[in-house]
């Protein structure tokens, strides 16, 4: 597999490996409901409180031996009753179901996965608040 390939499809592949690990977590569907309502952009108006994955950059991660990629994941939530506490509390299911997750990634290996930043925020409106979750992975090449 060449660095591009590992680059597009090791992408795609956390991101989905991801986005169902969260719509499976048992915490998750207790704040976000069942089935969770964790999105990649594919619903146009969900019912509230819900997450999606907002934004996801990667970047080579090579060590001497391997290949591999380190990711920088952001997930929002968004939340219109409860204020804070509410996005504080989603926020904390998502980072905790974050730090339980086991990837099975075809053609790499999740070294590592770890929240690296977590806030809420009242928006504009007054009415909506917004957490954000940052996620960092890293993964690697599996050698065929």
């Amino acid at each position: 597999m060449s660095g591009a390939d590992i680059s597009v499809s090791g992408e795609h592949d956390v991101i989905a490996a991801l986005r169902e690990g969260l719509r499976a977590d048992v915490a998750v569907q207790a704040v976000l409901g069942n089935p969770a309502r964790v999105y990649d952009d594919e619903t146009p108006g969900p019912a509230y409180p819900y997450a999606v994955i907002e934004r996801h950059e990667s970047r080579a991660a090579n060590g001497a031996n391997t290949r591999g990629l380190e990711h920088t994941v952001q997930i929002v939530t968004y939340s219109r009753h409860g204020g804070a506490y509410e996005s504080k509390r989603l926020l904390g299911a998502l980072r905790v179901a974050v730090q339980a997750l086991e990837f099975d990634l075809p053609d790499q290996r999740m070294i590592l996965v770890i929240p690296t930043y977590c806030d809420a925020m009242r928006t504009k409106n007054q009415y909506l608040f917004r957490g954000v979750l940052r996620v960092r992975i890293l993964t690697e090449e599996l050698s065929l």
